[in-house]
């Protein structure tokens, strides 16, 4: 994982903004914490986003795990309304970027 170190670290937007389906477009602030557990293949991963600094409501979160393998990259992803995704792409070291998409998403509970 010592090629993705520069991912570690608590990153927080400045500004963003949502756009679904059937909704008017909202903002919120995204929280990302990267982390590291010792002599581990893997990151976690820790996102949670609130509607804004004043009223600080809670809106979405997801927790989940980042491996990276010979420069393939999959990230699992538990989201708190009940889905479950994988997403797996490719790691470019020369540039670091990561390039990952959706394969998989089960909905655990239907609303």
């Amino acid at each position: 994982m010592d090629k993705l170190h520069w991912l570690k670290g608590v990153w927080k937007s400045t500004s963003a903004q949502g756009v679904l389906p059937n909704r008017a477009p909202f903002t919120y602030i995204d929280t990302l914490s990267i982390t590291q557990p010792k002599n581990k293949p893997y990151l976690n991963f820790i996102s949670n986003t609130i509607n804004n600094e004043e009223d600080r409501k809670p809106m979405h979160c997801e927790y989940g795990f980042l491996r990276l393998v010979n420069n393939k990259i999959c990230l699992q992803l538990a989201h708190n309304f009940g889905v479950n995704s994988l997403e797996k792409g490719e790691y470019d070291e020369v540039v670091s970027k990561i390039v990952i998409n959706g394969t998989s998403v089960v909905q655990c509970v239907s609303h």
